[in-house]
């Protein structure tokens, strides 16, 4: 959904799945909106994707456990240009403060810029 806004709105958006189900239900909601979100699966190589967006949106999966998890942000760090910025939204209760610790050894700076209801919109940025 947060694809599809984004490129109703203009922006050029390439989205990144584990499963072929997500994949295809983001290509359907592409067409129906006639949006220009691009999809692919996500690879043991991941090497081509370094260094190519100025911002990642990252929605992890709640009970995939710290060490995913933390490649995920890993990668993330490396697909992000210069300057780019990694948003993260993630609950507390699923580890949000551990997620913290950790993007701060990644990234210059890490903000947690909303709190609320549990949720943490963590921004991470890479100089």
């Amino acid at each position: 959904v947060v694809g599809i806004v984004l490129s109703k709105i203009g922006h050029d958006v390439f989205g990144l799945d584990v499963t072929d189900r997500a994949l295809n239900l983001a290509q359907h909601n592409n067409e129906l909106n006639k949006t220009s979100l691009k999809v692919a699966k996500v690879t043991d190589d991941l090497s081509k994707y370094h260094n190519s967006f100025k911002t990642v949106l990252l929605n992890q999966p709640i009970r995939a456990g710290k060490e995913v998890i933390h490649s995920m942000f890993d990668n993330s760090y490396e697909f992000l240009k210069h300057e780019g910025v990694l948003y993260v939204v993630m609950k507390k209760q699923h580890g949000a403060l551990s997620a913290v610790k950790h993007l701060e050894t990644l990234f210059d700076e890490v903000v947690i810029i909303k709190k609320s209801k549990g949720y943490y919109i963590i921004k991470n940025t890479k100089y």
